[in-house]
């Protein structure tokens, strides 16, 4: 079985990602490759025999998984002679959906970050006023990206996927989808 090793740094450059080992300060250039990117980030780098990369088991099947990347990664999703051959109201249509699939997430991250804030001022500031007043949702901004990220705040795949079938971005069987 191999081993996890925290000991690399990833930097992301216009050329392509280098990962640095620290253990053995040898470095790793990885070229914006399309298909060697997809299998980097599949199955991880190995590096002296250490495995450096875990990968969460996908939760979905081909034809969720296919919905769900493409509601969240438009057009990103298709190869760039697919989208050349796209009629442009479908191009507009999987724009229009992404979009609205990104503000519902931004918005569930702002919630969520927002219940966990009360949670904390209301437990050690529950006398502040100041805390009260910051702990109402009259200061709530939802035009503003926040970039925590989902692990940061406990949201996985699972929980996007409902919060977009809630907000119909997502067909309300997303959950039953079998591949044909």
């Amino acid at each position: 079985m191999r081993q996890f090793n925290p000991n690399k740094s990833v930097q992301a450059t216009s050329a392509g990602i280098i990962i640095t080992y620290c253990d053995d300060k040898k470095s790793t250039m990885i070229p914006y490759d399309r298909q060697q990117l997809q299998q980097q980030q599949l199955h991880g780098t190995t590096h002296n025999s250490t495995h450096y990369q875990r990968v969460a088991p996908e939760n979905f099947n081909s034809v969720q998984q296919f919905i769900y990347r493409k509601a969240l990664y438009g057009l990103a999703v298709y190869e760039p002679h697919e989208v050349k051959k796209m009629h442009p109201r479908e191009k507009f249509e999987i724009i229009k959906v992404q979009k609205r699939a990104q503000h519902i997430i931004n918005v569930f991250k702002i919630d969520t970050m927002n219940d966990w804030l009360r949670g904390f001022f209301g437990k050690y500031f529950h006398n502040s006023a100041q805390a009260k007043e910051f702990m109402s949702d009259k200061h709530t901004s939802y035009d503003e990206v926040t970039n925590v990220s989902f692990k940061d705040l406990g949201i996985n795949k699972y929980m996007i996927a409902q919060k977009l079938v809630e907000k119909k971005v997502l067909p309300m069987d997303f959950f039953e989808l079998q591949p044909a």
